[in-house]
């Protein structure tokens, strides 16, 4: 295996890594909000997901891309808040699609507590905007100079 190769597949794993310890803080908040605390999920998912994108903007700055110039920190910042705000659009469509509509289409799952429900809703949700994060964050928001 090349050394291009191995580079890209150690920031996968980093990216993974990082993406799991905040998919954690994003369900742990989630369901507590959801579950515990009576917060309707929508909004419980919003202010979850926010979260997570800051523990997500440290470490994927520090440690799975290793950026360290700080002279277009702002615009950097900026731009994974932008690339964050469309993921959390893409999170919560993919949530409620498969909360309201898809569940709801497939009968056989009536069975299945309405609180599970959502939960599968945000695993799809979560899966799709792994993959938008890693590519838009590799690609344009810690893009390396040319």
């Amino acid at each position: 295996m090349n050394a291009n190769v191995k580079k890209v597949l150690a920031e996968i794993i980093r990216f993974g890594i990082i993406g799991v310890l905040a998919t954690f803080v994003d369900w742990g908040i989630f369901r507590i909000l959801s579950r515990y605390l009576g917060v309707y999920y929508i909004l419980s998912s919003i202010i979850s997901f926010s979260v997570s994108v800051i523990f997500n903007y440290l470490f994927s700055r520090a440690w799975v891309f290793h950026v360290t110039e700080k002279q277009n920190l702002v615009r950097e910042f900026v731009l994974f808040m932008i690339t964050s705000i469309i993921g959390l659009g893409i999170n919560t469509l993919v949530l409620w699609l498969c909360v309201e509509w898809l569940f709801v289409q497939l009968t056989f799952l009536s069975v299945i507590p309405g609180d599970i429900l959502e939960l599968l809703g945000k695993a799809a949700a979560t899966f799709v905007v792994m993959i938008w994060n890693y590519l838009i964050r590799k690609f344009l928001v810690f893009k390396k100079p040319a």
